[in-house]
């Protein structure tokens, strides 16, 4: 027997994860989050910019997507690649869109158009290297610690 629940926002979304199969979001990055920290594999209604990167049940249609509803529940477990995969997702996620810092590559603007971007990466450029870059160096950092 399956059971399907809303929640309000007034539940604590960690309990409620943690008490469940999956999540079925659109895009959200709760999808993400269930995936990494919960080891869940979401239900896709929409394209995400975690979509078809393989711990997802993506819908590209209406049947698909209820078959993913009704599938049965072990086909939500992820394994140790789609472990891996999600994890990879959320780290860079957050290097992309949550920098704690100023840089000129990740910009914080997160919609900035493309000839303001290099115009400010060339304003940059004139003076430093990117070397001195502060989102380069975290970057650079976290690669060298990264074992795949």
């Amino acid at each position: 027997m399956y059971l399907k629940v809303l929640l309000d926002n007034k539940i604590n979304t960690e309990e409620a994860i943690t008490n469940s199969d999956t999540v079925i979001t659109v895009y959200g990055t709760v999808g993400l989050e269930t995936a990494s920290y919960f080891k869940k594999k979401p239900i896709l209604a929409g394209n995400s910019i975690y979509s078809n990167l393989g711990f997802t049940l993506d819908s590209n249609s209406k049947e698909e997507y209820f078959n993913h509803i009704l599938s049965d529940k072990k086909k939500y477990n992820l394994n140790k690649t789609e472990k891996k995969n999600a994890d990879k997702a959320l780290y860079y996620y957050f290097l992309k869109f949550n920098i704690d810092y100023k840089s000129v590559i990740a910009s914080q603007i997160r919609n900035i158009p493309q000839d303001k971007y290099c115009l400010n990466l060339r304003k940059f450029l004139k003076n430093h290297s990117l070397n001195e870059d502060l989102y380069f160096k975290n970057l650079e950092k976290n690669l060298k610690n990264l074992s795949i």
